[in-house]
């Protein structure tokens, strides 16, 4: 069977109410490791929402892109909170326009790179 390992959603405006709502089904994927959630309308309150629903400290979640959202200082909080709970440090790739104003693509060969891509989904 297929498993779904890399979701890039670019560009997607949901908002943190429609975040909260893809989370849960999100988390559900047990091979989810890539989440691109560049330019979605999050906020501190929204991140908050998404990474409640991936505290199973197996899943294997390692790049989570939240570039051109506003975090502010309580998403990056709680970015840090998640991963100090779960001893593990996530890959949060950055863009133009994130909330801390470094112009940064993300890491070179990862999901920074795609940018331009819109509701990609790759599955192995």
């Amino acid at each position: 069977a297929d498993k779904l390992r890399e979701l890039v959603l670019y560009g997607n405006t949901f908002g943190n109410d429609g975040v909260a709502a893809l989370a849960q089904p999100l988390a559900s994927h047990e091979t989810l490791e890539v989440l691109d959630l560049s330019g979605a309308g999050l906020t501190g309150a929204g991140v908050g929402a998404l990474l409640a629903a991936f505290e199973d400290p197996a899943h294997p979640l390692k790049v989570l892109t939240l570039g051109g959202n506003t975090l502010g200082p309580n998403g990056r909080a709680g970015i840090e909170a998640f991963e100090a709970r779960h001893g593990k440090r996530l890959d949060i790739a950055r863009d133009e326009g994130d909330e801390t104003g470094e112009e940064k693509k993300g890491e070179e060969g990862g999901i920074g790179d795609l940018a331009g891509t819109k509701a990609a989904v790759q599955a192995a």
